[in-house]
C-alpha cells in the first residue's frame, strides 16, 4: 500500500477536492431537500443524479482513505465524467432557452447576472471546464493515455 504523501501533487490535490466537493454537495442537497423542500417534487432529474454522483464521490473518497492509488484514479475518472455529462445536459437545456438571443446576436444575454438561469449557465460552465481538466489529467498523467 502506497501512503498518500508519496503520490504526485496532482493526484492528491484532486483528493482533497473530492473530500471538500463530498461535503459541500452533500450539504446543499440536504438543504435543498430538507430546508427550502425544492429538490425533490419539482426535479426528478436532478435528485437521480445527485445520488448517483453522491455515490461515486463517497467511493472515491474510500478509495483514497483507504490508499489505493488505482482504484482512486478510476473512480475520480468516472466521478468527472459523470459530472461533466450532466453538467453539459443541464446546461445544454439552459441554452436552449436563450438561443433564440445568441442566435439573433445578443450575446450580451449571457452575462445578464440578474437572470438565475444564466448564473447557473455560467456556473455549470466553469464546472465543465473544471471537470474536463481533471478528466484530462487522469488520463494523460496518471493512466498515461495520450489523447490527441
Amino acid at each position: 500500500m502506497q501512503l498518500r504523501q508519496t503520490w504526485p501533487f496532482g493526484v492528491r490535490l484532486i483528493f482533497a477536492l473530492s473530500v471538500i466537493e463530498f461535503f459541500v454537495f452533500g450539504g446543499q442537497t440536504a438543504y435543498w431537500t430538507f430546508v427550502t423542500h425544492d429538490l425533490l417534487p419539482e426535479i426528478p432529474i436532478w435528485c437521480g443524479y445527485a445520488a448517483v454522483a453522491f455515490v461515486l464521490s463517497a467511493a472515491s473518497i474510500a478509495a483514497g482513505a483507504f490508499s489505493k492509488r488505482r482504484t482512486l484514479v478510476l473512480f475520480l475518472l468516472l466521478n468527472g465524467a459523470y459530472h461533466l455529462c450532466a453538467t453539459l445536459l443541464f446546461n445544454l437545456e439552459i441554452f436552449s432557452m436563450v438561443f433564440p438571443s445568441v442566435l439573433d446576436g445578443n450575446w450580451r444575454v449571457l452575462l445578464n447576472w440578474s437572470d438565475r438561469n444564466i448564473r447557473l449557465y455560467n456556473w455549470n460552465s466553469m464546472c465543465i471546464l473544471l471537470n474536463a481538466s481533471i478528466c484530462y489529467y487522469i488520463l494523460l498523467h496518471e493512466l498515461r493515455i495520450h489523447v490527441a
